[in-house]
């Protein structure tokens, strides 16, 4: 007997050995993990399994072990848009369609980075305390030491430029999300490494294309709208694609309208195709979102509307973007991955069956117009080879500003545009001196989706020409009228 009860121990005690280890091994992976960092002369892959590794004093992480390629399969975390390790290598920003093409100049519109609700409704029921929005937090700082030499560089020119009137760095806002509880759609510390993440990415591709480092202020030009999400979303973009980057080298220009349409703003038809726009989504609302059985449960069970669009915000937003673990009702029944997803989709069907009226068009190319005529005379500039022609523009804008681009652009992209969203215009040159513009959103080329390139499998690219065409009399053409002023005065719908 002696014999069988020493072997059994000797079993029992290498068991509970190879458990420890392997806790052991597991703890210290994920500790390293937590505290993986960037340098300023890092790159886009250095920030890594951010996705894993975000989380909250209040919440618990989720999701993981997700890999990069199953991304898509679920529509919430698309949105959420958590940096994920090799992401560059799935890009497609900065390859021409042929080996001796330049690169002349690139435009860049990009959707905020994570922020929090816009409602703050069912935090206050779950007696949850936002405190995300703090990239001064012992969290932030000790999983993150990347945002420690950021937060120190940005305070350090921001409080010179205080204290010299005259500078030209802009001090309508705070530069950086400080905030011990979060305040409604201030921008969350993953915000700010999103859109830091992405610059990292645009360096990778662009520095040495375009050389930015090369005298920045006479390269980049940089506008943002004048909420703090957006301000503080372009600084964290510019630090991340220019090295030794300064608030005094590239001044961030303010503006007050989310179109970036200054004295064109005023299109009375725009809001009137707007109300029948609101229109066919309420009815899709009625006929479907009422009909949902998920929809309905997690209102019932929340005690929060039954719209997709303020549950994504409450619960996407508020919860799974930030790793915060997804609300319970009191009777314990907590809501699912699956039932976010589900939201998403639904979320999406809607915006695909009102977003492809001629309605929605027409509302798209009225609103935009001024944008992407700003964006054609750019590139003018660069085409006529003018001295004073910038290489970089960075638009750092909202959801309300993609959409309606790609909306206007014909592009049949009809999820919610996620958090830290890029649309980038290419202007590319061949040896003969031609003119090609790529168009990619999100890192994937959809050039050959807009509607006015022509479509020719033997040709992928689309000319300036069509660009420049399209914005010119294009647009007006396909509203019926000689230009964009008089169709803002007759369009019936």
């Amino acid at each position: 007997m002696m014999p069988r009860i020493s072997c059994k121990v000797v079993i029992l005690v290498c068991l509970v050995f190879l458990l420890f280890l392997g806790i052991y091994s597991r703890s210290r992976t994920e500790s390293e993990l937590v505290h993986q960092s960037i340098t300023k002369k890092g790159n886009a892959d250095e920030i890594t399994n951010v996705e894993n590794n975000f989380s909250t004093t209040s919440g618990e992480r989720q999701f993981i072990g997700l890999k990069h390629e199953k991304l898509e399969s679920y529509p919430s975390r698309y949105y959420c848009n958590f940096p994920k390790p090799g992401e560059k290598a799935h890009i497609h920003e900065g390859e021409g369609y042929e080996s001796d093409w330049n690169l002349k100049q690139v435009q860049v519109l990009i959707r905020h980075g994570d922020r929090s609700p816009l409602d703050f409704t069912l935090y206050r029921k779950q007696n949850l305390q936002p405190e995300f929005c703090n990239v001064f937090s012992d969290q932030a700082s000790t999983s993150y030491a990347m945002l420690k030499d950021y937060r120190h560089s940005i305070m350090s020119d921001f409080n010179k430029a205080k204290l010299h009137p005259l500078s030209n760095v802009n001090l309508f806002a705070g530069p950086l999300p400080d905030s011990i509880l979060c305040a409604p759609g201030q921008l969350s510390t993953l915000g700010v490494i999103q859109q830091l993440h992405s610059g990292f990415m645009m360096r990778d591709t662009y520095l040495s294309k375009l050389k930015l480092d090369e005298n920045m202020n006479e390269s980049v030009h940089v506008q943002s709208t004048h909420v703090r999400r957006t301000f503080q979303s372009a600084l964290a973009f510019l630090y991340g694609l220019l090295p030794e980057y300064h608030l005094e080298k590239v001044p961030i220009q303010i503006v007050y309208n989310a179109l970036f349409c200054g004295p064109s703003c005023s299109c009375p038809q725009a809001k009137e195709l707007e109300a029948s726009v609101k229109k066919d989504q309420y009815k899709v609302y009625v006929q479907r979102q009422k009909q949902n059985a998920t929809v309905q449960k997690v209102a019932s069970m929340l005690g929060i509307g039954d719209h997709t669009g303020s549950q994504i915000d409450a619960i996407v937003t508020g919860y799974l973007c930030k790793n915060i673990k997804l609300p319970c009702n009191t009777s314990g029944h907590c809501i699912s991955n699956m039932d976010l997803d589900e939201l998403m989709n639904e979320q999406e069907y809607m915006n695909s069956v009102t977003y492809s009226t001629s309605a929605a068009r027409q509302h798209s190319l009225l609103t935009i117009y001024p944008l992407l005529d700003l964006i054609l005379q750019r590139m003018q500039m660069a085409t006529r080879k003018a001295h004073y022609a910038k290489k970089f523009f960075l638009y750092s804008a909202h959801d309300v500003t993609v959409r309606p681009m790609l909306v206007a652009l014909g592009i049949p992209e009809y999820r919610w545009p996620r958090l830290a969203s890029r649309l980038v215009f290419e202007l590319w040159e061949n040896k003969v001196g031609q003119h090609f513009i790529k168009i990619l959103f999100n890192g994937v080329d959809v050039t050959r989706q807009v509607s006015f390139c022509t479509k020719d499998a033997d040709k992928p690219f689309c000319t300036y020409a069509m660009f420049e065409e399209f914005v010119s009399s294009g647009i007006a053409k396909l509203l019926g009228f000689k230009s964009r002023a008089e169709a803002c005065l007759n369009i019936s719908t």
